[in-house]
């Protein structure tokens, strides 16, 4: 299993976390990650969904995105994205944050 992944299991194994949240790594390479947990919970359509994003560096020192999401109490689905720059790497983070907004998630920043 790669870095990424495990990063991901971590980010995403909720067995660990007892307030519920996502429970991701709070460090990578002496460098802090910057963690962002999203939220839809709607019971009528029962819809509970969780959403996050992990900021950090791939071994090579790039900067990249750590995407997980997939059902409340479920295992993950997880996504590494590279970028060449920080500049590139913040207008992905927006463009994601800002869709996940207009489908109804909500959560800390």
């Amino acid at each position: 299993m790669g870095l990424s992944a495990q990063l991901g299991a971590k980010l995403c194994n909720n067995r660990g976390a007892r307030d519920g949240s996502l429970g991701g790594p709070k460090s990578f390479g002496g460098e802090a990650l910057v963690d962002i947990e999203l939220k839809l919970v709607d019971a009528i359509r029962n819809r509970h969904r969780q959403y996050g994003i992990t900021e950090g560096r791939t071994l090579f020192g790039e900067p990249c995105l750590i995407i997980a999401w997939g059902r409340i109490g479920n295992r993950c689905r997880v996504r590494t994205e590279v970028f060449s720059s920080r500049g590139d790497l913040a207008r992905r983070r927006d463009e994601l944050l800002r869709r996940r907004r207009q489908h109804g998630y909500v959560g800390e920043v």
